[in-house]
């Protein structure tokens, strides 16, 4: 996906994009005010923690499996992915996020 990204977001835009920083903040909380985040990003965080969880285990938990189909669902990912051209991953990625 980052790849995708990096193509399909211009160069001199893509160089200031901080893809971290929100997990950042998460663990390195800075300034007095709270900071906010859309609810879309804390659930690709959860999806991305649920399919690395995968990964090293090659296990799920039917509250991860379900959390995935939800969120597959909602945000349209398949579509997203379609749209930045690399639809052949999708599956796979789906199969990681349960």
């Amino acid at each position: 996906m980052f790849q995708a990204l990096k193509e399909y977001i211009p160069p001199e835009e893509f160089k200031y994009l901080d893809f971290n920083m929100v997990v950042n903040w998460l663990k390195h909380p800075r300034g007095e005010d709270p900071f906010s985040f859309p609810e879309s990003e804390a659930a690709d965080l959860i999806d991305r923690a649920i399919s690395k969880f995968h990964a090293v285990y090659d296990q799920t938990t039917k509250l991860m499996e379900a959390f995935g189909e939800w969120y597959w669902a909602y945000y349209n990912i398949r579509q997203r992915c379609e749209a930045l051209g690399f639809a052949d991953d999708t599956e796979d990625d789906e199969a990681g996020s349960q």
